[in-house]
């Protein structure tokens, strides 16, 4: 079994397990529906929220990983990881550059996000891992994801998750960081 990184080794045991994947009509017994997608664990536990975008970051499989994105995680997922960083939907919608009112039409009618939504909640977990990592402290890695940072223009880490190049742009910087470069 591969050794689990600091973010997994807090999550149940299920968590880090690689999902598979049930549409709706082949759910488990008493399974929530939320949108069309369910993930079961190897175990056969329905997940939540939070052990969804956390199997989207580190499920042993890529080819996993991208059918989870494609699917699209449920709309619940944003509020779980608006709470997981303390911040309310709509600051969290707005950073990601994600539009509030398709959010909210995802949630009242419990369809999943986009495949391009779900991205944008994939990089703000993944970088939030890798912060917690280098910074030792998921709690300093949440204040540090939402905080000015100069080397980065004088804007967050979290504003500039909603593309690629800001992805690459904080994940140097958290390079640096761990490397003791000025950042």
């Amino acid at each position: 079994m591969s050794a689990k990184t600091p973010s997994q080794a807090s999550l149940p045991s299920s968590a880090a397990r690689t999902p598979s994947r049930k549409k709706a009509s082949g759910s488990p017994v008493g399974a929530p529906v939320i949108g069309q997608l369910i993930v079961v664990s190897a175990t056969g536990e329905v997940l939540d929220e939070a052990s969804k975008l956390a199997n989207l970051v580190y499920g042993r499989d890529y080819s996993d990983r991208v059918s989870m994105s494609r699917a699209g995680l449920p709309a619940t997922a944003v509020d779980t990881l608006a709470e997981r960083l303390g911040l309310s939907r709509a600051k969290f919608v707005q950073a990601l550059q994600l539009k509030s009112s398709t959010i909210e039409r995802r949630l009242s009618t419990r369809q999943a996000l986009s495949p391009a939504e779900t991205d944008k909640l994939y990089r703000v977990e993944k970088v939030l891992a890798r912060a917690a990592e280098v910074l030792e402290d998921e709690g300093a890695a949440k204040a540090w994801i939402q905080r000015d940072i100069r080397s980065l223009g004088g804007v967050s880490p979290l504003s500039l998750l909603d593309t690629e190049a800001g992805v690459d742009l904080v994940m140097d910087t958290l390079a640096r960081i761990e490397y003791g470069i000025a950042a």
